[in-house]
């Protein structure tokens, strides 16, 4: 069992990883205002700064590995189930071949 210690280290370890991850966004915003201008499918798109071009395809990328961790966990999390049904079933047949041969026995 994972004690509260853990626990509360484990989030406290997560919460500084964010705002490490948040401060360090916001110096690359800060230090990179630079323009860029993209040309897609013959439209052009306006000016934006390069950093907050970065920083939104941070973001999405991010965003993309969540949803596939979450369908993948999703996908696991069935599998399991399934081998807990199977596995109650097997441990029912292997009780009921037990007791049965028990009471050949007697």
């Amino acid at each position: 069992m994972v004690s509260v210690v853990a626990v509360w280290l484990k989030r406290m370890l997560l919460l500084l990883g964010v705002v490490a991850l948040l401060i360090a966004l916001v110096n690359f915003v800060m230090v990179n205002p630079q323009m860029v201008q993209f040309q897609f499918a013959g439209s052009v798109m306006p000016e934006i700064k390069a950093s907050s071009v970065a920083v939104i395809a941070f973001i999405v990328g991010g965003l993309a590995g969540l949803l596939v961790s979450m369908f993948s966990l999703a996908k696991l999390r069935l599998l399991n189930a399934s081998y807990r049904r199977k596995l109650g079933r097997r441990d029912a047949e292997i009780h009921k071949l037990r007791s049965d041969t028990l009471k050949g026995l007697s």
